[in-house]
């Protein structure tokens, strides 16, 4: 998970050249998403091609702001347009109204990266539904039991380019956005050294208390007689959608299952898909 995370924050390092070349006259500005809803579960994000669009990334958050280029709980490159339109899908998540998606896109075009920052999106429950790829636009049928919507008024003012005639007005713009680029590189190379420290005092912790370290507890409401490591089996593989090897599993008097990972990376990734997965469960991990 550390790896991954410091691969996409150089990724991110990458192609902020980009952003600041294409803020220096290249034309193009990431268009307001249109979010929908999918049935009986999940939603989608979109926004119309233009030519010249090879990638379209889409980072975002439920009911949590997003700390400036963060990865987010949804973090996706699309690399292949659906008919005229570039889009991300989720079909996992339930969400309620009142449930606020913080989220910002990233557009490759002609070589050259665009942003879409800060948006938000309010989920209500009279916004359009697709059931089996049918675009619903009114409220004639019940909105589905888990729904998201969107209505986004927010649009970033700044993420748009804005082209002028007066040389030394272009010259201030694209110098601006170089020192501002130039603070976010330095904040994110500060960031990836943190991620490495972080990684090597895991890996020691590992090496000195490897029970620990592989250690997790799950709670709430489980089976009561099934065998533990089955039932420890079963909810990593039914509902964090992991295929990760348990060491041994055992039941607490509480009625709380123990168990133990293989290794750190495992039971790093069944943390992070949990903190996803399980957030309207009844069930809950202790680490």
């Amino acid at each position: 998970m550390m790896q991954s995370k410091m691969f996409a924050l150089l990724f991110i390092l990458f192609n902020l050249w980009n952003v600041a070349f294409c803020c220096c006259g290249h034309e193009y500005t990431v268009p307001e998403p249109k979010f929908e809803l999918l049935y009986p579960r999940g939603f989608s994000v979109k926004i119309p091609h233009s030519d010249g669009i090879s990638i379209f990334a889409f980072h975002g958050k439920i009911n949590e702001r997003m700390d400036s280029l963060e990865a987010g709980y949804f973090s996706k490159d699309i690399l292949n347009r659906t008919g005229d339109f570039w889009v991300f899908e989720d079909r996992r998540t339930n969400l309620r109204v009142g449930d606020k998606i913080y989220f910002w896109l990233f557009v490759i075009r002609n070589a050259l990266g665009f942003r879409y920052d800060n948006g938000e999106f309010v989920v209500k429950d009279d916004t359009p539904y697709r059931i089996d790829g049918i675009q619903e636009e009114s409220t004639s049928l019940p909105p589905p039991p888990s729904s998201t919507a969107t209505d986004n008024d927010l649009t970033t003012e700044a993420n748009k380019i804005v082209t002028t005639g007066d040389p030394i007005t272009e010259a201030k713009r694209c110098g601006s956005a170089l020192m501002n680029l130039t603070s976010a590189l330095l904040q994110l190379r500060s960031e990836v050294n943190s991620l490495k420290d972080v990684n090597g005092i895991l890996r020691e912790i590992s090496e000195k208390y490897p029970e620990s370290a592989r250690k997790l507890k799950i709670e709430g409401r489980l089976p009561a007689n099934e065998d533990a490591l089955a039932t420890v089996k079963g909810i990593i593989e039914q509902k964090l959608l992991l295929s990760i090897e348990i060491a041994k599993a055992w039941r607490n008097k509480d009625g709380s299952i123990t168990f133990e990972t293989s290794n750190l990376d495992d039971k790093l990734r069944i943390i992070k898909a949990a903190k996803e997965r399980l957030r309207y469960s009844k069930m809950y991990l202790t680490y």
